[in-house]
């Protein structure tokens, strides 16, 4: 919202009328160049009560399809024990795409751990295009999760594909994750909305932007905000990569959302030679992180092995980080 005020106001007319924005939650900025309020928040202030003050000239409602997440609130800062994904923080997420069992996890864990990975990923639940390739180890590779985080102090992510699984995987999960198949299912948006747990909603492969962002409207109108949003590559009609990654997106959400935003460069490529570079890229470009597919041996994954990078790979990747996360000044 901006508002517009006369030319022949009085210092106390516009202490009361920044007050009165202030106190119904909103934050206001006066710009006394152009004699205008910019509001953020707007949407918690009736507009006729600002037109009550005999001050203002003109008010002007910036509409948009998702008030709750657009760039007119606060940066979100989603804070997981005591780490924080947020843009002035740079993470890195990682893990085997499937969970195979609890030494793979294990060993794969550890050795991210040492490379100063806190974020460990992991699929429980496989959404899978033909049903008879491996669909995941359900409910037991939750338990698993749990067990190796809880052992090597790390922050587990994994995927939810169903409003049933929900319990579940918020009692023993400590980041859900939204893939691209689901970022337009509403229902299962608007239960994990009404959670306390952050979310990670990756970008459907055939969505545009703004389709993007009204899907984690609905998350955050059910009174979560903790979302991190995931470019992880759109369909186009190149066929040497897995799917084309949209890079330009990043600093698209930067000015058009408040939400922290990081890049998937491994389904984006389905190529694991690519992965480093493009994990470069998206940093330059401004990301708040990256997930990242790895195995301690990418050889015997039960899926997406094409994709998934060894430890000594995530390495590579890591070692130019600090330079790089200095261009935004992100802390790593």
């Amino acid at each position: 919202m901006i508002i517009q005020i006369k030319n022949n106001h009085t210092k106390k007319e516009l202490e009361l009328l920044t007050s009165f924005i202030n106190d119904c939650g909103a934050v206001s900025e006066y710009d006394y160049s152009k004699a205008t309020i910019t509001v953020k928040n707007s949407m918690r202030i009736d507009l006729s009560l600002i037109k009550n003050f005999d001050i203002v000239e003109k008010v002007i409602r910036l509409k948009t399809d998702y008030p709750l997440v657009s760039s007119n609130n606060e940066n979100v800062v989603v804070q997981i024990k005591n780490s924080f994904i947020s843009r002035n923080h740079f993470t890195v997420i990682s893990g085997p795409c499937s969970i195979k069992n609890y030494d793979d996890l294990y060993l794969t864990a550890s050795g991210l751990k040492k490379l100063g990975i806190n974020f460990l990923r992991g699929g429980a639940f496989k959404l899978r295009t033909s049903p008879y390739s491996f669909q995941g180890l359900g409910k037991e590779a939750i338990y698993i999760m749990k067990k190796v985080c809880d052992e090597l102090e790390m922050i587990s992510v994994s995927e939810i594909t169903s409003v049933e699984d929900l319990e579940v995987m918020a009692e023993h999960i400590d980041i859900l994750m939204i893939g691209m198949r689901n970022m337009q299912n509403y229902p299962l948006l608007s239960q994990i909305g009404k959670s306390s747990k952050p979310v990670i909603l990756k970008r459907g492969m055939s969505n545009t932007i703004d389709e993007w962002l009204m899907a984690a409207e609905y998350i955050a109108k059910e009174g979560n905000n903790q979302i991190i949003l995931c470019e992880r590559g759109i369909r186009s009609f190149e066929i040497f990569t897995r799917n084309t990654l949209d890079l330009s997106a990043v600093p698209a959400i930067k000015e058009l959302s408040c939400l922290p935003m990081i890049v998937d460069p491994s389904h984006s490529t389905g190529r694991n030679e690519m992965v480093k570079p493009m994990a470069w890229a998206a940093v330059a470009a401004g990301a708040d992180g990256l997930i990242i597919e790895a195995s301690s041996d990418p050889k015997i994954s039960l899926t997406d092995a094409r994709q998934t990078i060894n430890l000594e790979q995530m390495q590579q990747i890591l070692e130019p980080l600090d330079k790089l996360c200095t261009l935004w000044d992100k802390t790593l």
